[in-house]
């Protein structure tokens, strides 16, 4: 009787330790599981910001680089300037599948009322018909900043820009879904001049 008492003892014990295991490998499981959902939720709702601004980022540095000086038409006007925190400029968009909005093309750069950040462009010879694509929306606040060489050759930071040449560097900043970004921008048709008296 006594040994049957002891196996049964032994048994109940092997049991509640592996009862106690299993919790412990249960809960463990469940934290990860838990914190991966979670993981797995800000990556959801954090991925169309992601991607639309990676679009704006990849749309914006195209139109930079296809700003160009090649029109005689309009050689007396400004082509490159600010006014009411809007840029005109005008850019190459090459090949599209409206034909009147393919080659150069003038364009303005403008934030809404309603926080889109829009691209403006029309053809050089219909100026009345244009063309508005959002580039970003969801957009509170836009400002721009210009580098532009002196005489001295050293780069001045302006916040409007009124001239005839397109500036070496371009930093765009922007409030979107209340965070600030800021990026910086080489126009592939400008002269790029390094300051040498800062080297």
């Amino acid at each position: 009787m006594t040994i049957a008492y002891k196996k049964r003892y032994f048994l109940l014990m092997e049991l509640c330790i592996a009862l106690t295991l299993s919790a412990v490998i249960i809960s463990t499981l469940m934290s990860y599981y838990s914190a991966a959902s979670k993981a797995h939720q800000r990556l959801k709702v954090a991925k169309p910001v992601v991607v639309n601004r990676t679009q704006f980022l990849l749309r914006f540095n195209q139109i930079i680089n296809s700003f160009t000086t090649i029109n005689k038409s309009l050689r007396q006007e400004r082509w490159f300037y600010t006014q009411d925190q809007a840029l005109y400029f005008l850019f190459n968009n090459y090949s599209s599948p409206q034909a009147e909005f393919g080659g150069i093309l003038k364009g303005c750069m403008r934030l809404t009322k309603e926080g889109e950040l829009l691209l403006i462009s029309w053809p050089l010879k219909k100026s009345s018909f244009c063309r508005k694509e959002v580039l970003l929306s969801d957009v509170s606040t836009l400002s721009y900043h210009f580098f532009s060489p002196q005489s001295n050759n050293k780069p001045v930071c302006v916040r409007d820009c009124n001239s005839s040449f397109i500036p070496p560097m371009m930093r765009i900043t922007i409030t979107h879904k209340g965070q600030q970004l800021s990026f910086a921008f080489f126009p592939a048709n400008s002269p790029l001049i390094i300051p040498t008296a800062s080297l």
